[in-house]
């Protein structure tokens, strides 16, 4: 399952229908996105967003007034409990299919299989902390590599590690903001 979360943007409806046709095909993967956007800002008739609904076959939730951090409370264990794996990518993250950084969603999930990884993230040009930067400067950007937390851009979680995560969630994280921090502190591993 991949989920999109948060679109509040009509620029991003873009981005999001990129990775959906691309990178999280129809025929591997179910897919819903929340959306935050209002109408007035996303309509209804927005090329993007009905590709998404009618080719795409992505479910669209539009609800207005909640956050980032609330969309996560409604992936619950119950919702994934017949997918494998869930990716969850924010609105604004372009995933190139092509070149020399290309993501293949297909191989992450085999590499985790492999390593007993249970949350994967492809390295991502402009993130908050500079760990590509950094592991490029030490010649680990094409690597697989353990980090001490992984900032939620794009994520691919096993199922296990989904209820693991969900857990740390609260009502009173909406905005969703330093989720990825808190739980690098938590340290939890069940």
């Amino acid at each position: 399952m991949v989920v999109f979360n948060a679109i509040g943007k009509r620029n991003n409806l873009a981005l999001v229908e990129h990775a959906r046709r691309n990178i999280f095909k129809p025929d591997t993967f179910d897919c819903i996105a929340f959306m935050f956007s209002k109408e007035d800002r996303i309509p209804d008739n927005n090329t993007f967003l009905i590709s998404l609904q009618n080719e795409l076959g992505c479910s669209i939730s539009r609800t207005p007034g909640l956050m980032w951090g609330d969309f996560l409370q409604f992936i619950s264990p119950t919702f994934v409990s017949n997918y494998d794996y869930v990716a969850l990518v924010l609105d604004d993250v372009f995933i190139p299919n092509q070149g020399p950084h290309a993501v293949d969603v297909n191989k992450m999930i085999e590499n985790m299989k492999q390593y007993d990884i249970q949350v994967m993230s492809p390295g991502l040009v402009g993130d908050t902390w500079n760990t590509l930067s950094n592991a490029s400067l030490r010649g680990l950007d094409r690597c697989i590599a353990e980090v001490d937390f992984i900032e939620t851009y794009m994520q691919l979680f096993t199922r296990d590690a989904w209820t693991c995560y969900f857990k740390m969630l609260h009502y009173t994280g909406s905005v969703g903001w330093w989720y990825d921090l808190t739980y690098k502190k938590t340290n939890v591993l069940t």
